[in-house]
């Protein structure tokens, strides 16, 4: 991209918008870096004093210094990703419950398309400034304006908070945009969030999206399915999957917290076929060594039984 004529370096334009106001966006610089270092240390003592929700409480201070590093991270360098993509971002409240959403927009997208996207993150980790050079892209490869959610994340905030602010976005979209054609996607734990969008809005009823899509969508988040495929697999040496294997279960616990793994709003690769057969065109992508291949060839084939 960077070798692409045609992007030329352009200075950067993000805002975020409350209600009716504007700011310009933080960009990197040495006092965000002391603010970082003091709050990672504020997060390290908040954490010892928090209610345990799943896990130790070391691992829960430990996902909360790391989540704080990398939206660190991704507030300083996302600005950066504009210089490659020229594409505009601002930054919007969704209703009043302090969910916020970053649209992404190529120079040449089209106002009537909009993609409601999901970040991956295993439920517990990064923003939609982590995957703001992917949205950017992403923009571009569509022509489409991109709405990231930054729903709230586990430990803090298990099932189902991610999945009601993913309908508040969903529903707020549609308000401010009501004759535009609205696709839904994500990546791994996004894309979980993005197919149990659909399986929401089936229960209630609601219109659907024009299409959806999925880049290695983690969809099986039940642990004795989760070891069954393993044990199925047969790919226990693959490193990769040695790796996801160890980490998965823990990480699905976090999410779930008390709440049924075998629900299909929590593992939408187990939906009947009656609730999937509501769905809009779906598109998977998953590399063949991906530890995730197996969620998206499981759900495609429950999309085709749906016809």
């Amino acid at each position: 991209l960077a070798q692409d004529p045609e992007l030329q370096t352009r200075p950067h334009m993000c805002s975020r918008r409350r209600r009716s106001s504007t700011a310009s966006a933080p960009s990197p610089d040495e006092s965000m870096l002391k603010r970082c270092r003091t709050n990672i240390a504020n997060k390290i003592v908040e954490s010892r004093g928090t209610q345990q929700l799943g896990g130790t409480r070391f691992q829960r201070c430990r996902l909360q210094v790391t989540n704080f590093i990398s939206e660190c991270c991704g507030t300083m360098w996302a600005p950066l990703a504009q210089y490659h993509d020229s594409a505009t971002c601002r930054t919007d409240e969704v209703g009043d419950n302090g969910v916020t959403v970053l649209e992404v927009k190529a120079p040449d997208a089209d106002d009537d398309r909009i993609i409601l996207y999901f970040h991956g993150g295993a439920f517990v980790l990064w923003s939609p400034n982590t995957h703001r050079e992917l949205l950017g892209r992403l923009s571009m490869a569509t022509r489409a304006r991109v709405v990231a959610v930054n729903y709230r994340l586990a430990p803090k905030d298990p099932y189902p908070a991610a999945l009601e602010d993913a309908l508040a976005a969903w529903r707020w979209v549609k308000e401010q945009n009501p004759n535009v054609q609205v696709a839904v996607g994500g990546d791994s734990a996004g894309g979980n969030l993005a197919f149990a969008l659909m399986l929401r809005l089936s229960q209630l009823g609601e219109q659907q999206p024009i299409a959806a899509f999925g880049f290695a969508p983690w969809l099986l988040l039940h642990p004795g399915h989760m070891e069954e495929r393993r044990q199925r697999s047969g790919n226990s040496d693959n490193i990769k999957h040695a790796m996801w294997n160890r980490w998965a279960g823990n990480l699905a616990a976090l999410y779930t917290h008390s709440h049924p793994s075998d629900d299909p709003l929590v593992s939408p690769v187990l939906a009947s076929v009656e609730m999937v057969s509501s769905f809009p065109p779906v598109l998977i992508h998953a590399d063949q060594d991906e530890p995730l291949a197996e969620d998206a060839k499981d759900m495609a084939s429950l999309c085709r039984q749906a016809g």
